[in-house]
């Protein structure tokens, strides 16, 4: 639930972890919650081979994935997604248009 990045300065990065200081690793933090949190699992689960655990979703989101994002089933058709074993994952054919396809599933704002 906490977005935050990483010091672009290398020394000062492996600084702190030699120090054990990893407060100084995450700068920037701002809490998500809401829309943006769902979004944000959806896009980091998607980018990995396993993809999304949908009953996983369900209960981390008290509601179905398709209920938010909307059916898949022609992305299954059209050879881009793959729903096995009660995951959602990605195509190998997928995963070369998966920009597109997060772009019309995803809300960050835009």
């Amino acid at each position: 639930g906490v977005r935050f990045e990483t010091s672009p300065d290398l020394a000062a990065y492996l600084a702190a972890v030699e120090q054990g200081n990893f407060d100084r690793l995450w700068q920037n933090q701002t809490v998500i919650e809401g829309k943006e949190q769902t979004d944000e699992y959806v896009m980091l689960r998607m980018r990995l081979f396993e993809g999304i655990d949908l009953a996983d979703f369900s209960h981390r989101y008290g509601t179905s994935f398709e209920e938010v994002y909307g059916e898949v089933g022609h992305l299954v058709k059209g050879g881009f997604l793959v729903i096995a074993e009660g995951r959602l994952a990605f195509t190998e054919r997928g995963m070369r248009v998966s920009n597109a396809i997060l772009s019309d599933w995803l809300d960050f704002g835009n």
